[in-house]
């Protein structure tokens, strides 16, 4: 190909002959001669790299730096880590434009959900989007995911960088959508000319921090009086149904929420143990109740309406990569407490080993024992489903594990040891799921199923061979 030009004259000629014209003269007769280019583009002679970069180099020497910049108008200091270049020159990064096709971008899609975690944790919003082209384009598609039936205004501060609000008007007028623009005072957001408005319509508040003026938006007094008027601010089940409320599932909810599934679950195993007495064929109905818990999730995520609750889909499937500090801090007060609970009741268990009949005669009350190892057990297991999802085998596998390795059933031994063998347990298989198959990440789930499901079936046969 001779030019930039894919097409042949002849090619050419046919195209303007099936639109009823003979030349390109004839195409462009409609603009006016004025507006016509006479005699070519006045370009200079092409240069080679070096020279290129040499010329660029010459031009930006001509600007004056400063160590700080405070001009706004999107001319702020930036610093980049030196590690985003490493990590975004690799080639799952490089290779892909946009993540339609998660098998050869999964890399852009684990960078994209990080980002957007982290935003919300830097910012405390509840969402934050990504993989827009643009911030203005964002803003714009916010305004547009916020309107409904009974709010249809867009409302903009006009502290707003005014190529954002362009962008966010040719939305709106593209859509019908009235568009209000909130005064500024001071450089600000004015509240005050908010608090006067009448809110009922407006859908949603645009605001910008640091604005177009480079002053900090005070976010919270803003936020407070636009959800006041029961609008959103651009920005928006236990999971599914307090994100359809917009309401923020904490730590402490997520673990009850989980804690009250694992009793539902545990509730109908003892149905089943009723009527079943062998231990291998309880230990199958646990996993297919586990299974159909699993089944029910991916149903509600497959038909939830806010496309946010997505997420939950990764989570159904076992990881620990959405787990914050936050998390980890809540969970290390609810597992000290039940671990020195259980320690306290190492005496009981010790007892309960050697026989029900044993341990009533050392004064362990069998009823509120049994309940209390229910609780204590359906807690610890909540604390890992409600950020890590659902982890299979671990429970089963890992203290078999460990009193085959210890040679002893004591309690003050094997306890810890479990809890110390689990979490190096799930920790293994964390690594065998984000580093064998890189950049895809396995479900942890799937990995300790592999090694935890063969323990379990071992563990039936034996059990029968000694029967």
């Amino acid at each position: 190909m001779g030019s930039y030009i894919p097409s042949t004259r002849e090619e050419r000629l046919d195209m303007l002959h099936s639109i009823g014209m003979h030349s390109f003269d004839e195409l462009y007769a409609d603009i006016p001669e004025s507006l016509r280019l006479k005699d070519g583009l006045s370009l200079p002679v092409g240069l080679s790299e070096m020279e290129v970069a040499r010329k660029i180099e010459e031009i930006s020497e001509k600007n004056t730096r400063f160590s700080h910049i405070f001009r706004g108008a999107g001319s702020y200091q930036h610093y980049i880590p030196a590690i985003v270049k490493q990590v975004t020159s690799k080639e799952e990064f490089v290779t892909a434009y946009t993540p339609y096709q998660a098998e050869i971008s999964q890399g852009l899609l684990q960078s994209i959900f990080e980002y957007q975690t982290m935003i919300c944790e830097l910012t405390g919003m509840d969402v934050s989007n990504a993989s827009v082209y643009d911030g203005a384009t964002a803003a714009a598609e916010a305004a547009a995911m916020c309107r409904d039936r009974k709010r249809g205004t867009v409302c903009v501060s006009a502290s707003v960088d005014p190529k954002t609000l362009s962008v966010i008007r040719t939305y709106c007028f593209g859509s019908g959508a009235p568009l209000v623009i909130l005064p500024e005072k001071d450089g600000l957001t004015d509240l005050e000319s908010w608090n006067a408005m009448d809110t009922s319509s407006i859908a949603c508040l645009i605001i910008q921090t640091p604005n177009y003026h480079g002053l900090i938006e005070d976010g919270a007094a803003i936020a407070n009086a636009v959800h006041t008027s029961g609008a959103k601010l651009i920005v928006a089940l236990t999971m599914i149904f307090l994100l359809g409320k917009s309401i923020v599932a904490t730590s402490g909810v997520m673990i009850i929420a989980a804690f009250t599934g694992s009793m539902i679950s545990m509730g109908f195993v003892l149905l089943i143990a009723k009527k079943v007495n062998q231990m291998s064929m309880l230990v199958i109905s646990g996993i297919m109740i586990g299974y159909i818990c699993s089944a029910v999730t991916d149903f509600v995520v497959t038909f939830a309406d806010d496309s946010n609750i997505v997420n939950l889909h990764n989570w159904s499937m076992g990881s620990f990569s959405g787990t914050t500090w936050e998390n980890v801090s809540t969970m290390t007060v609810v597992v000290m407490t039940a671990l020195i609970i259980t320690f306290l009741m190492s005496k009981p268990i010790g007892a309960y080993q050697l026989g029900e009949g044993y341990a009533q005669n050392m004064g362990v009350n069998i009823k509120a024992f049994r309940i209390a190892l229910i609780l204590l057990s359906s807690i610890l297991s909540a604390c890992v489903t409600a950020f890590a999802g659902p982890i299979s085998f671990v429970g089963i596998a890992v203290p078999h594990l460990v009193k085959s390795l210890l040679k002893t059933s004591k309690p003050l031994l094997v306890i810890p040891a479990c809890f110390l063998g689990g979490a190096v347990f799930c920790l293994f298989c964390d690594l065998i799921a984000r580093t064998v198959f890189a950049p895809t990440e396995l479900s942890i789930s799937s990995v300790t199923a592999v090694f935890g499901a063969p323990i379990v079936i071992y563990i039936m046969i034996h059990r029968k061979k000694r029967a």
